[in-house]
């Protein structure tokens, strides 16, 4: 089966003029086949009020320290989520 772009949301431009596309340009339109879009969010709950506490003392690095931390933990939690999901569907390696 070939598909084809059906549509696109034109965000960004690239240097050379050259759109970029989005996950929305690789839907399969509906009279074609049924098709699917997965997603997934990942929180650090509690480090904004741990940031904002810190900050409210005037630790502006433990706050930065912080925010970096949350950040790579919710990263590292992103990815191991997407392969975990991808193992369900497909055990072989990426």
């Amino acid at each position: 089966m070939k598909l084809r772009l059906s549509c696109s949301f034109f965000q960004l431009k690239k240097p050379d003029q050259q759109y970029y596309l989005c996950l929305s340009d690789f839907i399969s339109p509906s009279e074609y086949v049924t098709d699917y879009v997965g997603m997934f969010a990942v929180a650090v709950l509690g480090a904004e009020d741990l940031c904002s506490d810190y900050e409210a003392q005037g630790d502006d690095y433990m706050s930065i320290m912080v925010k970096a931390l949350a950040d790579r933990l919710a990263e590292v939690s992103t990815t191991h989520l997407q392969m975990a999901s991808h193992n369900m569907v497909d055990p072989t390696p990426l």
